[in-house]
């Protein structure tokens, strides 16, 4: 998650905020320290595993990530509030570094 705010950060949003159903309290802390606004709705104590407190938690290939992120983004229009707003290429380049690291 924190290489992904820093990621975001790159690109100079007005603000990023986090949302996540779970994490651990530790994770929790760090986050809020990184962000402008986060929020976790469950953070147990005994937090061992995200999976743990799933019924179910499959794992996915990189295949399927990378399948599912290009389902979502076609279609979009050209033009789109990222490309418009990403004076210096910033977006794709981190989408290249993204696809090239994965």
């Amino acid at each position: 998650m924190l290489a992904a705010v820093e990621a975001l950060r790159q690109l100079h949003p007005l603000q990023i905020i986090v949302a996540t159903p779970l994490a651990s309290p530790s994770a929790c802390e760090n986050l809020k320290k990184e962000v402008d606004d986060f929020v976790c709705i469950s953070m147990p104590e005994q937090f061992e595993a995200v999976g743990l407190w799933y019924q179910d938690f499959k794992q996915i290939t990189d295949e399927e990530v990378k399948e599912l992120l290009a389902r979502a983004t076609k279609g979009r229009p050209a033009g789109s509030y990222l490309e418009q707003n990403d004076k210096e290429g910033r977006w794709n380049e981190q989408v290249r570094k993204a696809a090239l690291y994965s």
